[in-house]
């Protein structure tokens, strides 16, 4: 009786695992599990360039320069400088970008001189697709406390 009781339970535990895998793989390839990416903005341009703009506006202290990065990468033109001494609390950037590729890219609006140590952003800016494109593409508002030379970023996919 004891080996019976012993061959049963082994047998259970046998069919409980093999029901669990069947189980488990059964759901992770019937598709009712979606695990989905964030959601990025995305557009679609007939040409590689697009235009970025944006505004950094300071709540407390401000902004003497900044600079747009595309991927990491300064854009062209993007450089922005406050002619006040002492800063400015709101600086207007925009620039352009050529050779874009299809795929996820990053837009980061890099604070490079402030008028103290820690100064509060509210960050917000736009995509302008090439003009066969719909509608700009929002980026923000973001809020944050930058040092110099930190920066903040979107993320959106491009379609070509």
């Amino acid at each position: 009786m004891k080996q019976a009781l012993n061959r049963h339970t082994l047998d259970s535990r046998m069919w409980v695992t093999l029901l669990l895998a069947v189980a488990l793989t059964s759901f992770a390839c019937s598709g009712e599990v979606n695990v989905t990416a964030p959601e990025f903005p995305t557009f679609e341009s007939q040409g590689q360039g697009f235009q970025v703009a944006g505004t950094l506006t300071a709540d407390e202290g401000s902004v003497l320069e900044a600079t747009i990065l595309f991927d990491g990468r300064e854009m062209l033109g993007a450089r922005a400088f406050c002619a006040k001494p002492n800063g400015c609390n709101e600086l207007h950037l925009d620039a352009a970008t050529f050779g874009a590729t299809s795929g996820q890219h990053t837009i980061a609006f890099q604070v490079l001189r402030q008028s103290s140590s820690q100064v509060k952003y509210e960050v917000e800016g736009e995509i302008v697709p090439d003009l066969a494109s719909a509608d700009d593409i929002a980026l923000g508002p973001k809020r944050a406390t930058l040092e110099a030379g930190e920066s903040v970023a979107f993320e959106f996919h491009h379609v070509r």
